[in-house]
């Protein structure tokens, strides 16, 4: 038999998923020559398929012979004047096929045979699903509300934004790099991950992979038949030359820590194999993992008749990391530090300890500082839009582009000096909204305003490939909102830190805080905290233990975030009855699991 053509395999209990669905009408119509005379048994070719309709990727045809002594069955696909896959032996007669070549549009499968006396035609016209190739790519620090990043992305922003959908209300659940990641890999809040900071006790890569590790979104995937591949950087903590290949990872090119900090002089775990790359301009990160990207999508089209996944994790705009030697000098050299309202917030005084004593107004030079930082971010972005840019010419080239959904996001966003701050970790607009932007077969182009984290990646990637519903993780499928169904959404969610990593000191407890304070003169990191944002309210509890400070703002008044409504005895009496319940509720969703967290 003929090597039966490739098909993307979609399972029959999760025809809801988004896919390249091709229904048509099932039609089916003979033809036998000579006809037979008025009364006499009519020769027949019966159709049966191995799966129902629409049929889910490779399947199997079945063609039994009926009041004719068949000894051959020949097989066509769409056209008579094709060559035909012939099969020879004794009935039924089967053929298989694999339809991963083939065009969208309907398509007929031809049967026919012939004994001493009849000769017969049969038609069958098929619907069939095709599931789609799936790309992520992730940035690093890139905050959605301050940084002009299309600015720097002019060839992303054509390519995904302006053809696919926006999602202009997308979040984290812990902006921070190691337990954000951990989130969108297993589709879960911290703490049903384990990992809320980006080292141990509690985070780290040694926390997600004793928790965490064995159950994701790759290893998810590679049941469902998808080739996976994991490129860039991977969780805090990860060393390419003793952790290695991670598991659900069919590709895996996972850097180390050196390359946080130049783009250049950093090893990569290559499939096992630790190759070292140096100060050249080829090695320049985001280029080499370009080519990586290139690479596979070329070498999964030729040689893998299964749909792909691809997770592509580039360091940029993390601070340090810098533009490209081709992009030198930077284009943004000269880039001025956007100022948003709270920036360098001149009153802390409503602030709870941490801020008010422990971030002192910046000076000039920290505000130099700053600048340089953001200029050298923006021009690493312009490697990033090239990227980008040959990755979808990629995709065009082995003709995969209308197969594949493209999602383009972001770990976390930054500060950037708002009240004060020049990290992420917080759980203000600037550190937990993220760009979320999708492209590809079924997405409608426009934006949406409902609310998305990215615990709802991974259930999200899961459905488009065919899962169905994982009604154990703790986000939701966005498809239902790319198909404008009527769902009932969330409303709110939560964001949770805890700050127990560094040894020492911790800043876990109002005490801890105090104490590094006054050892210090100012604190330098973001203590633990549990928030619930909804569309109109942030509501923080800080610290662990039992002493707490509070924050609650109204955001459609107060979308900076500088006035907070807890910080004076009347302010706390008159908004009693609004924080019990939103107290409540970060109670609920502190501790939920599953579908408990999606109400």
């Amino acid at each position: 038999m003929q090597r039966p053509m490739h098909v993307r395999r979609v399972r029959p209990s999760a025809r809801s998923a988004l896919v390249l669905l091709l229904v048509v009408l099932v039609a089916s119509c003979q033809f036998v020559f000579p006809v037979p005379p008025a009364g006499a048994p009519v020769p027949d070719l019966l159709f049966t398929l191995s799966e129902p309709e629409p049929v889910a990727g490779e399947f199997t045809v079945t063609v039994t012979a009926q009041n004719l002594d068949a000894t051959e069955v020949w097989f066509r696909l769409d056209t008579l004047n094709g060559a035909p896959f012939s099969v020879d032996g004794e009935a039924p007669f089967t053929l298989t096929l694999n339809t991963r070549e083939l065009a969208a549009g309907p398509h007929t499968i031809w049967a026919g045979t012939s004994d001493h006396t009849y000769s017969v035609q049969k038609k069958r016209t098929l619907a069939f699903n095709i599931r789609p190739n799936i790309v992520v790519v992730q940035l690093d620090d890139l905050d959605q509300v301050g940084t002009p990043y299309w600015d720097a992305m002019p060839q992303t922003r054509a390519l995904l934004a302006d053809a696919g959908l926006t999602f202009e209300n997308a979040f984290v659940t812990d902006p921070l790099c190691c337990p954000s990641r951990a989130s969108s890999l297993t589709g879960r809040y911290p703490h049903n991950t384990g990992v809320y900071d980006n080292s141990g006790p509690d985070g780290g890569y040694s926390g997600f992979a004793a928790a965490s590790e064995g159950d994701t979104l790759a290893t998810r995937l590679q049941v469902e038949g998808y080739t996976t591949a994991y490129l860039g950087r991977y969780l805090n903590g990860y060393n390419p030359g003793t952790h290695g290949v991670r598991p659900g990872w069919n590709e895996w090119f996972g850097l180390d820590q050196g390359v946080w900090w130049n783009g250049y002089a950093y090893n990569a775990n290559h499939n096992g194999v630790l190759e070292p790359y140096g100060w050249q301009p080829e090695d320049y990160e985001t280029d080499v993992l370009s080519g990586q990207a290139d690479m596979f999508v070329g070498a999964a089209e030729s040689d893998d008749p299964r749909p792909f996944f691809v997770y592509l994790n580039p360091l940029a705009p993390h601070a340090n990391i810098g533009p490209a030697q081709r992009h030198q000098p930077n284009p943004f050299g000269e880039a001025q530090l956007p100022t948003r309202p709270n920036f360098n917030e001149a009153d802390v005084s409503d602030k709870p300890t941490w801020i008010r004593d422990g971030f002192p107004l910046l000076g000039e030079d920290a505000l130099a500082a700053e600048t340089v930082m953001y200029r050298e971010a923006i021009g690493s972005l312009l490697a990033v839009d090239d990227m980008i840019a040959s990755l979808v010419d990629t995709l065009a080239e082995h003709g995969e582009l209308d197969r594949t959904i493209i999602v383009f996001t972001s770990d976390n966003g930054l500060n950037r000096r708002a009240h004060r701050l020049n990290h992420k970790m917080a759980p203000y607009e600037e550190s937990i909204r993220v760009p979320f932007v999708m492209r590809g077969p079924g997405v409608p182009v426009g934006s949406d305003d409902h609310l998305v984290t990215n615990i709802d990646l991974a259930p999200t990637v899961l459905h488009l490939a065919g899962a169905g519903d994982q009604p154990d993780l703790d986000g939701r499928s966005i498809v239902p909102l790319l198909l404008a169904e009527e769902v009932t959404w969330r409303n709110d969610f939560l964001i949770e830190l805890r700050a127990t990593n560094q040894s020492p000191p911790s800043f876990d407890t109002l005490q801890d805080v105090q104490d590094a304070i006054a050892a210090n003169g100012s604190l330098g990191y973001v203590p633990t905290y549990r928030a619930v944002r909804d569309e109109q309210w942030l509501y923080v509890e800080w610290y662990g233990g039992t002493v707490h400070e509070y924050e609650l703002y109204e955001l459609s008044t107060d979308p900076y975030q500088l006035t907070n409504l807890l910080s004076t005895p009347e302010g706390a009496a008159e908004h009693a009855a609004l924080t019990a319940t939103l107290q409540s509720r970060l109670e609920e969703l502190g501790a939920c699991t599953g579908p408990l967290c999606r109400s």
